[in-house]
């Protein structure tokens, strides 16, 4: 359990030897999964050399689980070949989707908040800890528009993908500030769906 504010960076290799130079002052490294998808067992295993002096957090960005389109089986079983080796305890994933049409955009994108989107991210869950054997922490996004054809409010469509799909949240308070800024509402109002579902991860 952490029981007070951390300061970390992410982990890139063009700032590895400032970091690993630094870890006295570093609480923790935020590691993005997704660029050792294709990296040998030799590059793998410096990550858990890595965790064995700070603790290291994991970080998908490329699923796009949530949208009504199935996420990317060969994507998954990469994902599932770096998490089985690393084991860890815990990773998250944005609650955005990044591919329609077979386009990559490119960029974490809010979906239209519908019945369908929910009902895909909770079908794409699934499919994650089916192939994965470990479903993601969620966390959420920052967007500069409310998707024409979103039916639902950001806390009621994030609440009940957490509450039917019974996955933990992670909540990123700078995106809630960022929406809060962009769509003009009260930032405290919307924490309450991590309150109601206690399901922040600590």
């Amino acid at each position: 359990m952490i029981t007070g504010d951390r300061i970390g960076l992410g982990w890139r290799s063009e700032l590895s030897a400032s970091i690993l130079s630094n870890l006295d002052r570093i609480d923790l490294v935020e590691v993005i999964l997704d660029d050792y998808f294709e990296a040998p067992l030799l590059k793998l295993r410096s990550l858990l050399t890595l965790g064995k002096q700070v603790p290291v957090i994991y970080h998908g960005v490329t699923l796009g689980l949530a949208s009504s389109i199935p996420v990317c089986q060969k994507r998954l079983e990469k994902l599932a070949r770096v998490i089985g080796y690393l084991e860890p305890e815990s990773w998250s994933e944005h609650l955005a989707f990044v591919r329609a049409g077979g386009i990559e955009i490119g960029h974490l994108a809010a979906p239209p908040r519908t019945d369908a989107t929910i009902e895909g991210s909770i079908s794409n869950l699934r499919k994650i800890e089916k192939t994965v054997g470990l479903r993601p922490i969620l966390e959420n996004i920052a967007t500069l528009i409310d998707l024409p054809g979103s039916k639902l409010s950001e806390p009621t469509w994030t609440t009940r993908i957490l509450s039917e799909s019974r996955s933990g949240f992670l909540l990123d308070l700078h995106n809630l500030y960022t929406n809060a800024l962009n769509f003009g509402f009260g930032v405290f109002s919307n924490c309450s769906l991590s309150i109601t579902h206690k399901s922040v991860q600590q």
